[in-house]
């Protein structure tokens, strides 16, 4: 993860640094714009991600609950049959 981290803003620093150029600046201006506008929409929309991901915490925690209140037979009725034999 730190590397991908690292190669992520070495990338950044090489578009900030080639945007300076005069040349190569009108050729790395609209692929610092599109990034930009990547980064608003995550953000705009990061709000039902939130969402999502802390209704999945809460129920993988009431099925954690659930795991250790009742018995192995209440969750898998075919064990039953798996006893016998």
């Amino acid at each position: 993860m730190n590397s991908l981290l690292f190669y992520a803003g070495g990338a950044i620093l090489v578009l900030i640094v080639l945007s300076f150029l005069p040349a190569l600046k009108h050729l790395v201006k609209p692929v610092i714009e599109s990034i930009w506008k990547a980064i608003q929409f995550i953000f705009t929309e990061s709000g039902a991600w939130v969402i999502w991901l802390a209704k999945m915490i809460f129920r993988s925690h009431l099925d954690i609950v659930k795991h250790l209140i009742h018995s192995k037979e209440h969750l898998d009725p075919t064990s039953k049959f798996e006893d016998r034999s």
